[in-house]
């Protein structure tokens, strides 16, 4: 990816992982052993798998499961080469089994200088407001629910099973 420092870059990002679990990180490029704490780029997600939020909320590490969609918002501030990265997941879950997925690089982002400050936003992210897709007058109120159901997704463990992990819902075989 390119883009100019302070303009905003919008990326919807899957996981499309058939584990559980993924990390979404961001940073500048040779800042890898720093902890995410140091060297994490805070960014900003506007949506989550269809849902938009009014306002935007900031973050500087997701963890994403499979199929996750999240729409995100990016700003450098200054130039230079950043990453996205997948980090730190190989003690998570079912990932120290057998292998595991190392640290990965998931893309990268060239920043270049915007000597012009052309395409900067007018309004800072954090004051953005965002419409969800649908009309006010079509929240469902709890008076009109007219029935609930609870469904239980769950996981097993048994590694003489195929397929594993194994996947239950309410506890009966995902087939």
């Amino acid at each position: 990816f390119e883009t100019r420092a302070g303009e905003i870059l919008h990326l919807r990002a899957l996981c499309g992982t058939i584990e559980n679990e993924n990390t979404f990180i961001v940073y500048k490029q040779g800042q890898h052993e720093q902890s995410w704490d140091e060297a994490s780029i805070p960014f900003w997600i506007v949506a989550s798998d269809g849902v938009t939020y009014e306002r935007p909320l900031k973050r500087n590490v997701i963890v994403m499961a499979g199929g996750q969609r999240e729409e995100i918002l990016l700003l450098f501030d200054e130039p230079g080469t950043y990453v996205i990265s997948q980090q730190g997941i190989q003690g998570m879950q079912f990932f120290d089994m057998y292998g595991h997925p190392h640290d990965q690089l998931l893309a990268t982002i060239t920043v270049h200088e915007n000597p012009n400050k052309e395409g900067l936003p007018t309004v800072p992210i954090e004051q953005m407001t965002f419409t969800p897709g649908y009309d006010p007058e079509e929240t469902i109120d709890a008076t009109q629910i007219a029935k609930t159901e609870t469904i239980v997704f769950s996981m097993g463990a048994n590694r003489d099973q195929a397929p594993f992990p194994q996947y239950y819902i309410n506890g009966k075989a995902f087939d």
